[in-house]
């Protein structure tokens, strides 16, 4: 009787250390898949921004461009016109 005792005592603690491992290996995996999803969506975010940020500086440089040009009597070239009608 005692040996079933220690038996069935090892058994249950190495089935609640089992358990206790699988859930902690559970909320790691959880965690990591929850980092890559915000990492992916943030990562969206940043081409966007950085994809109107381009835009935008090529249009205000075309723009200043054009501004500096009319200031000194000059007319702008039809590739600028483009540049300036053509929606980003």
């Amino acid at each position: 009787m005692d040996d079933a005792v220690k038996i069935g005592l090892g058994a249950l603690l190495g089935s609640g250390f089992a358990v206790w491992v699988a859930w902690l290996n559970n909320r790691s995996a959880v965690a990591r898949s929850f980092l890559e999803k915000r990492r992916g969506i943030i990562e969206s975010i940043l081409s966007d921004v950085d994809s109107f940020t381009t835009a935008a500086s090529i249009y205000w440089a075309v723009l200043n461009s054009a501004v500096f040009k009319r200031d000194q009597k000059d007319f702008l070239s039809p590739e600028e016109l483009e540049k300036l009608k053509k929606p980003r």
